[in-house]
């Protein structure tokens, strides 16, 4: 209730508070429109698990990613479990369609039952708002509203929806937890082409993800992605001993580093240990190879397009070499052939060894090398 005087015009938490004058309602609209905090803060209601129905108060760290979101063109963030994320989100991409006009908004989940659980949370705000505060709506069911005074829009659905879409935002929820995201981003990156901007929320799940590939090239800077790290110790309901004992115990030890810690390394199913794989990554980022050979079999169809896009100096090819072959020494040579149809899941690969020193020296993946080419590669 800290907010109650903070303003003098009217108070959300006045039950008469329909009966304001029209020019005091007009301000506090201004004021809305204006700045997305005083919105949230005064009008906004959320259903928070132990309390029921509260003022939707935002914390620091909330009030930080609001910042990033109107900062940076796309923003992934790494979460923490309960942060509020998704809530935030959504309820920021509602008050655009409030009072910003023409905005093209889609929410993507990893499942329809989550798709129309984040479509609530828009339905549930507009049920508390004071009757002079709720737009009217051309559209208003569990995938869909369209804000008929600003011509806002925004979808809730699964990645399968994303195609032939024009956005001025696409907010990918949980992308870590999305199955096949190296396709659906494919044809969801097209609908930001004229201008729109993406945010990827997500807890971490593991290595080998679209969602953990894209987090750490965006830290190293090689993509366009503003990456936003969230720490539980943030949010101050979660900040004591009581709370991290208590999820310790629920989640166990993996799922503590994963849904709390956000441990990319820790949090999935591997035989060898976290730590060694950290070193080894570690040591593979840091090792740009020499040289690149044999650009021609560098298939558009994988994951790489996406990162020749924004990276037009990135140099191809589908043979990287990290050292010459030395003169007496003897190298091993382990190959995997495939049929060479540029599907984007089967490669023809080939790795290269230094007997001597059992460091990898040269790497070879293409989809779309026909087996015989394959064969004529390695034999060069």
């Amino acid at each position: 209730m800290k907010d109650i005087e903070k303003y003098e015009d009217v108070s959300i938490f006045d039950a008469a508070n329909e009966n304001v004058s029209t020019e005091k309602q007009e301000k506090e609209y201004t004021k809305c429109a204006l700045d997305f905090k005083y919105f949230a803060e005064n009008y906004v209601k959320i259903t928070h698990p132990k309390r029921g129905l509260v003022p939707f108060h935002l914390y620091t760290y909330q009030k930080r990613v609001i910042d990033d979101y109107d900062t940076h063109k796309h923003n992934i963030i790494r979460k923490f479990r309960q942060g509020g994320l998704t809530t935030l989100t959504v309820i920021w991409a509602m008050w655009r369609c409030m009072f910003k006009l023409d905005q093209k908004i889609m929410v993507l989940s990893k499942s329809d039952r989550e798709a129309t659980g984040a479509g609530k949370i828009v339905s549930n705000c507009i049920k508390y708002f004071p009757k002079w505060m709720k737009p009217e709506m051309d559209k208003d069911n569990e995938h869909e509203k369209i804000f008929k005074e600003t011509n806002g829009t925004i979808e809730f659905w699964t990645c399968e929806a994303a195609r032939s879409k024009s956005l001025t935002y696409l907010i990918i929820d949980e992308a870590a937890f999305i199955k096949g995201m190296d396709e659906h981003w494919k044809s969801m990156y097209p609908t930001l082409a004229t201008g729109g901007s993406c945010i990827v929320i997500s807890t971490v799940n593991g290595m080998g993800n679209w969602y953990e590939e894209w987090y750490h090239t965006a830290v190293e800077g090689k993509n366009e992605f503003h990456v936003i790290d969230l720490n539980y110790t943030e949010n101050p309901e979660y900040n004591n001993e009581r709370w991290t004992k208590e999820m310790k115990a629920n989640l166990g030890e993996r799922g503590w580093k994963q849904e709390v810690l956000g441990d990319f390394l820790s949090s999935g199913d591997t035989y060898i240990p976290g730590h060694i794989i950290k070193e080894l990554e570690t040591q593979a980022r840091a090792a740009t190879p020499i040289k690149k050979l044999f650009a021609e079999y560098e298939a558009e169809s994988d994951s790489k397009e996406e990162w020749h896009m924004l990276n037009p100096n990135y140099e191809k090819g589908a043979m990287w070499v990290w050292e010459e072959p030395e003169k007496n020494v003897e190298y091993i040579l382990s190959a995997d052939v495939s049929e060479g149809v540029g599907d984007g899941a089967d490669f023809s690969t080939f790795h290269i060894f230094n007997n001597r020193t059992m460091i990898q020296v040269a790497e070879f993946a293409s989809d779309i090398a026909p087996p015989h080419e394959f064969a004529s590669i390695i034999l060069n």
